[in-house]
């Protein structure tokens, strides 16, 4: 009898040392920086007249804006190739750029790319007016 007293005593005394846990609280910081949009301009680019047989070379810089003063790195994406058309008539356009990944923008949160354009109008090239538009790409990294 003893020792069933002595179990149940036990039992309701562990019972409510377990049960009676101490709750720990703690902080944690939480940081949220804010930084602007990112904007694109540009002039378009602008091809003379090309005589057939000939490659044409055309330039134009893409200005970036975004958030100053804290030197963010940008990735710029342009297509390698851009249809040109007249009505059903199509030139290729080529485009290429020095630089597209991992650009820094300055103090100011500006940055500026070159992007080339080459067209090539061959011998059976149509004669024509060609246009085209491409779409740049620009975020932050």
């Amino acid at each position: 009898m003893k020792k069933i007293l002595f179990f149940i005593l036990s039992s309701i005394i562990f019972a409510k040392n377990v049960g009676t846990g101490i709750d720990v609280t703690g902080n944690l910081n939480i940081n949220a920086n804010v930084i602007a949009n990112l904007t694109v301009t540009n002039n378009g680019m602008e091809f003379n007249d090309i005589p057939l047989a000939s490659d044409a070379i055309a330039f134009t810089d893409v200005n970036i804006n975004g958030s100053a003063g804290n030197q963010n790195t940008v990735t710029v994406t342009i297509p390698k190739t851009v249809p040109m058309k007249d009505g059903d008539k199509i030139m290729i356009l080529n485009l290429s750029s020095e630089k597209t990944e991992r650009l820094v923008l300055d103090e100011n949160g500006k940055a500026k790319v070159n992007i080339k354009g080459t067209l090539s109008a061959q011998d059976t090239t149509v004669i024509g007016d060609y246009t085209g538009t491409f779409d740049i790409s620009v975020k932050y990294d």
